[in-house]
């Protein structure tokens, strides 16, 4: 759905060397949202919301599937145990790389749109969707995989010759400094090393006027917020499961085992729950960290422009 240029020029934007006030990049976040809301709704319910849901729907019922054997005691060997195990494992990575690609696809399409109303652009659907694909396809998306797979080697290191405490200081940082790369890679969908280095050194703040360690602190507040909602949502979903204790009801009302709930029925309540809460960190967390960084590199691209030719 399209909407005029009037839509994102609500707030002047900040010249290169203005100091950041602390509320603009909530503001400006707040007024990115509703300039693409209706976007923001479709592609959430798309990419995230519903093949996160059938994910689990479809695990959960092969998973009963393939405990059928399990049913008769003695019945099954080790071995034939490892190789219902190895089905399942095989037919659940596939499912989660169609839910996990559809994922990063409607990421970065938010992103895209993000983009378009920072530079006070009209807001085009079909165009974000162009970008995401130009950025993830060929080579973003396996350069994507191949970090995640390279964090995993180094925490495998990590972890038998430093402490806990230190893995989770030095990942959290991590996690805060890498969370601009995917706003970086989109402004520059051929520079995938380059943007890692950015967002690992910070260099897009030089220029701007403003120092790293403030963005560092809103990049930290806005991931924190959104592993805090996650977490609700996993406390909520847990408390779930003793409500008929609470009620003073019989666990049938709530725990009802059918062929199309096989695990209960309240298991399905409690994951729609927690996906959509994770739809909302995520979609959140997307549209402040994207909004400010497309606002830091605007200013670093500003302010190193004017300083070349001063």
């Amino acid at each position: 759905m399209d909407m005029p240029d009037s839509k994102h020029a609500e707030t002047e934007a900040p010249s290169p060397k203005a100091p950041l006030e602390p509320v603009y990049p909530w503001k400006k976040a707040w007024q990115t949202a509703k300039a693409i809301w209706p976007q923001l709704v479709y592609i959430s319910l798309a990419s995230m919301s519903i093949p996160q849901y059938l994910l689990f729907v479809f695990s959960t019922e092969k998973a009963s599937q393939r405990s059928e054997a399990f049913a008769v005691h003695n019945a099954v060997t080790l071995e034939h145990s490892f190789e219902i195990l190895r089905a399942f494992v095989a037919d659940y990575l596939g499912d989660a790389w169609l839910a996990a690609s559809l994922f990063l696809l409607g990421s970065f399409t938010i992103i895209a749109l993000v983009g378009q109303s920072s530079r006070s652009e009209e807001i085009s659907t079909p165009k974000a969707f162009r970008t995401a694909i130009r950025t993830l396809l060929p080579l973003g998306i396996f350069y994507l995989i191949f970090l995640g797979l390279l964090s995993l080697f180094g925490l495998n290191i990590a972890v038998q010759i430093l402490p806990a405490q230190f893995i989770k200081f030095f990942g959290l940082i991590g996690l805060i400094l890498l969370s601009a790369l995917p706003t970086l890679m989109t402004i520059e969908p051929k520079g995938f090393v380059r943007s890692t280095r950015q967002a690992l050194r910070m260099s897009y703040a030089q220029f701007t006027g403003i120092s790293k360690w403030s963005i560092f602190f809103l990049l930290m507040t806005y991931q924190l917020l959104a592993i805090n909602l996650v977490a609700i949502s996993e406390w909520a979903s847990r408390e779930l499961s003793t409500l008929d204790q609470r009620l003073g009801l019989g666990r049938e009302v709530f725990f009802r085992v059918s062929d199309s709930a096989p695990f209960g029925q309240s298991l399905y309540f409690a994951e729609l729950m927690n996906v959509g809460a994770f739809t909302l960190s995520a979609v959140g967390f997307i549209i402040l960290s994207s909004s400010l960084i497309f606002e830091i590199y605007r200013r670093h691209a500003l302010g190193r422009t004017i300083s070349l030719i001063v």
